[in-house]
């Protein structure tokens, strides 16, 4: 489902995490989850017509200085399990790759509901 002025690819980013987690490619999930977070708050910054970082932890601040510090560490934490997906030698579990799909799902929310704040 599409609202405010989100990509319609924020959505299939967050399907196809969940997807991958049916299938268990949790690294896939897991990196899927990040980038559909990462896109809606792209989306989001491009409303504002802010400038947006290309660095992860740059964007993190972006959150942090419009005061939504809680989406913030939502954000560190899917980058942290997204570079274990993307970097590490160790496996993302079961586990962390629900969480990834539950925080981005969170995530994409609260940044829907930012939207009708500005």
């Amino acid at each position: 489902m599409r609202t405010h002025n989100l990509s319609q690819k924020v959505y299939t980013l967050l399907n196809e995490a969940k997807l991958d987690l049916e299938h268990k490619s949790f690294n896939k999930a897991a990196s899927a989850a990040y980038f559909a977070a990462r896109m809606a708050l792209e989306d989001f910054l491009a409303f504002l017509k802010t400038p947006i970082p290309r660095r992860d932890d740059k964007l993190v601040h972006v959150l942090v200085n419009l005061g939504h510090v809680d989406a913030a560490q939502i954000l560190e934490e899917l980058y942290i399990l997204r570079k274990k997906a993307d970097y590490d030698r160790s496996e993302v579990t079961q586990r962390d790759a629900e969480r990834a799909l539950s925080l981005a799902t969170q995530f994409v929310s609260s940044v829907e509901s930012f939207h009708t704040k500005w």
